[in-house]
């Protein structure tokens, strides 16, 4: 199986890694060890203060594509302290710009679709989600280490391009699974069983032959980020 057909299995560590979202639990000094639901839900605190601070930046990088280069920036420009402040500031939220994309588009979800809620989206073009990292085996560092993380730097661009992309084909297959599944609780009974209602979606998306292994975390936040691109596309003020 090649680099292009290799998408590894989330555990708790491997998502911070890919998807970048912890809370500080590999400091030893750190006095809260935050599970990765603890995690999602900060994220989700943070993400809803952010909103509502900065709707217009929000919306902004909401609707990029999963790895546009303005990214990066665009998500240090949201950052802001007292969004941090989650439980009385016992806690540091550290993420990668991937994971906030996905954490704020579900927020606006909440925040401007409440009453809103499409059962088609077969009006609306395709989307854009860039292009497809590739790799240069030639052109790969010699050096182990310089090597390891230049493979896993494009495998982890892989990995969002390639979610990304089967999201919008499972939410265009699926909307109204795709907004129960954002308007459950994070860790819920409900929540593990509308994400195992969308699995048949995302499987009949996958290229022939690919084998994907997708966690929780991507699963949902694929869905958020696609779900508020198609659906702000169609909402009455967008026409």
């Amino acid at each position: 199986m090649n680099s292009f057909m290799k998408i590894f299995k989330a555990s708790a560590a491997m998502s911070l890694l890919l998807s970048g979202i912890s809370l500080g639990a590999e400091d030893k000094n750190f006095r809260i060890q935050a599970s990765e639901t603890d995690a999602r839900r900060a994220m989700q605190t943070f993400a809803s203060c952010t909103v509502n601070r900065n709707r217009a930046g929000a919306r902004q990088m909401a609707l990029m594509q999963p790895l546009d280069p303005r990214l990066h920036s665009a998500s240090s420009e949201l950052v802001e302290d007292k969004c941090l402040d989650v439980r009385d500031q016992a806690m540091r939220l550290k993420f990668r710009s991937a994971a906030m994309r996905y954490a704020i588009a579900e927020a606006l979800v909440h925040k401007e679709m409440k009453d809103y809620l499409p059962t088609s989206f077969k009006t609306v073009p395709a989307l854009d989600h860039g292009q497809a990292p590739k790799i240069d085996n030639a052109r790969l560092p010699s050096a182990a280490d310089k090597r390891q993380a230049t493979l896993l730097a494009y495998e982890r661009g892989f990995h969002i391009w390639l979610v990304d992309s089967l999201g919008e084909c499972a939410v265009r297959l699926a909307p109204s699974e795709s907004r129960k599944l954002l308007d459950t609780r994070l860790g819920s009974t409900a929540e593990k069983e509308t994400l195992a209602a969308m699995d048949p979606h995302f499987a009949r998306c996958r290229p022939e032959g690919m084998v994907v292994t997708i966690d929780e975390f991507d699963t949902r936040g694929a869905v958020a980020a696609n779900y508020y691109r198609l659906a702000s596309a169609t909402l009455p003020s967008a026409n």
